[in-house]
């Protein structure tokens, strides 16, 4: 009996290793990996230019290796991804490049959350900042997650770049998360597509408002990130307050 529950703890030390391992390649190694080794393939998709070419490249293959990429760009987070949309939005058009947009997002959703939710709490907490961790966990788990979700995918300048993690080991389901999640990332796959498109045909006055309409919300939305998640909070508090009034002069 007690070989066998030594044989047991082995294993169950031997899985968690084996997660930590796991995550640690796809969240650090790759990413350091990439930064280190291989600069390039950052520096190959920092622009429109470079983008494009890239795309180019590949020809027949473009949509796929696009698709790809948009994937990548979700499960690790050092993959820039606004040019490889505005450089769709040029090759590929406006319906074909978002809809190309939005499945990426689809499969790289799918993919951290449930890869999140089979590798485990305690290797997700080891590879993340502790602070983050636990503030995301928090509200991921409390009743007004799903407009948390929303709020920080929709707003530029806000923190999100784990948040696929994060939702898989919190109590927020998988089908809500992703229709959320999509929705808040919509209008800036949109814009950048369509930003895209206009420059391939030449309609450079609404590039341009567009842009400085983009670089503003951006610069809010970061200045003002903690007045805005602050307000959610403020707002939920209140919601929280009436139903339970409402609860009581029901009694």
């Amino acid at each position: 009996m007690k070989d066998n529950e030594k044989r047991s703890a082995r294993l169950r030390k031997a899985l968690s290793f084996l997660q930590l391992l796991v995550l640690g390649i796809i969240v650090i190694g790759i990413p350091l990996y990439i930064l280190l080794i291989h600069p390039e393939w950052i520096e190959g998709v920092n622009s429109l230019e470079k983008a494009e070419i890239l795309l180019n490249s590949y020809q027949n293959q473009s949509y796929w290796i696009y698709l790809g990429v948009q994937v990548l760009q979700i499960i690790i987070s050092v993959i820039p991804g606004q040019f490889m949309n505005m450089a769709a939005g040029w090759l590929f058009g406006f319906p074909i490049a978002l809809l190309l947009s939005i499945a990426g997002a689809i499969i790289g959703t799918f993919l951290t959350y449930h890869m999140a939710k089979l590798l485990g709490k305690k290797a997700i907490k080891t590879v993340m900042n502790p602070q983050r961790y636990n503030q995301f966990l928090r509200r991921l788990n409390s009743k007004r997650a799903y407009i948390m979700v929303f709020i920080l995918y929709l707003v530029p300048g806000l923190p999100k770049d784990i948040l696929g993690y994060i939702a898989g080991i919190s109590d927020v389901k998988f089908i809500p998360f992703l229709v959320i999640s999509i929705m808040g990332r919509l209008p800036a796959l949109a814009v950048s597509v369509m930003i895209g498109s206009m420059l391939q045909k030449e309609i450079y006055t609404g590039v341009v408002v567009i842009s400085l309409l983009m670089v503003g919300i951006f610069i809010l939305g970061f200045v003002n990130r903690k007045k805005v998640l602050h307000s959610v909070d403020h707002g939920y508090e209140k919601y929280i307050q009436k139903e339970g009034e409402g609860k009581k002069d029901e009694n």
